[in-house]
């Protein structure tokens, strides 16, 4: 009976996962003589005198159960079962920081993703940005590294500006550096005529500015040049020299000279009428003449402004 038995729980067990590992396995008189493997759980001492398993499915974890455990770049934690039944060690991935640099002038190492040992210690390369000793000065240059883990101090090459602070001024020429040492020269004036950007901009009378030679932007303007030309009766505007505008005119539009012409011919005309009505009277008869006489005269002098120079014209308008 007890033989009847055993082999149906052999035959069991065999039904259970047909895939046994049994000649490699130790041999065993009871279960308790068979070790306890990664990936496979224990099932019976055969009759044969084996040890007998069935394996965990594929992905199944089996922690810290692989081959390598412990390493700065080893996940134990998530070492698991292949299709074989081997516990395949985890390991942390290619972005992960295995040891943190020391300085500037050290570089971080990176796990390799296939391996639980962190690559060996390696240091930035030879110009590498630092941080050195010296720092702040209007001259200081950007450090660099020297390829040994040291961080070397360096200054600016000569001739660089160093005054920031003044640049925005073009009649002012920034300090600069002597290549030997952290300090700034002191910032020089610009030469007398240097161009510049004065106040006012963009107008019709407006002249390239420049420096007056004690560090101020001038403004400068056109005088003599026009403006505004010359149309009809209206005389053409010139450039003061005093203010980037166009000077408003002296003289009267032509639209104001012809409404006055026309005022002071009508006004002639009703003088001569009424000379006619008051012939019988000697004193009214001299008094309407000079009236035409005056009125003709008023009329040339409107008329004839055109014949002005422009010299006379700026004579007027400064």
């Amino acid at each position: 009976m007890f033989r009847l038995w055993r082999l149906v729980w052999t035959a069991a067990a065999a039904a259970v996962a047909a895939d046994y590992v049994i000649d490699r396995m130790p041999v065993c008189v009871t279960i308790a003589h068979c070790p306890i493997l990664p990936c496979h759980d224990l099932v019976a001492c055969s009759t044969t005198g084996h040890c007998q398993y069935t394996k965990h499915t594929k992905g199944t974890l089996c922690p810290s159960q692989g081959c390598s455990n412990g390493g700065f770049c080893d996940d134990d934690a998530n070492d698991a079962c292949d299709a074989d039944g081997e516990c395949v060690d985890g390991f942390f991935p290619s972005t992960y920081v295995c040891r943190w640099p020391l300085g500037d002038c050290d570089v971080p190492e990176l796990c390799t993703g296939y391996s639980g040992t962190c690559p060996d210690d390696a240091l930035a390369a030879f110009g590498a940005p630092c941080t050195g000793i010296a720092n702040g000065a209007p001259c200081d240059g950007q450090d660099i590294c020297d390829g040994n883990g040291a961080c070397i101090d360096q200054l600016e090459p000569a001739g660089a500006m160093c005054n920031g602070d003044v640049e925005a001024n073009p009649c002012i020429i920034p300090g600069t550096c002597c290549g030997t040492t952290r300090t700034c020269s002191a910032p020089r004036k610009a030469r007398v005529g240097t161009p510049c950007t004065g106040e006012s901009q963009g107008q019709v009378c407006d002249a390239p500015d420049t420096c007056d030679g004690d560090g101020r932007c001038v403004d400068r303007f056109e005088h003599g040049t026009i403006c505004k030309i010359a149309l009809d009766y209206s005389r053409a505007v010139f450039c003061n020299g005093r203010t980037g505008a166009c000077p408003v005119s002296s003289f009267m539009e032509a639209s104001d000279v012809e409404t006055t012409g026309n005022e002071v011919a009508k006004a002639s005309a009703e003088t001569s009428s009424n000379v006619l009505v008051a012939h019988s009277s000697p004193s009214l008869l001299v008094v309407g003449v000079i009236g035409v006489v005056v009125g003709g005269i008023a009329v040339a002098a409107y008329m004839r402004q055109s014949n002005v120079t422009p010299g006379d014209y700026v004579a007027l308008s400064l």
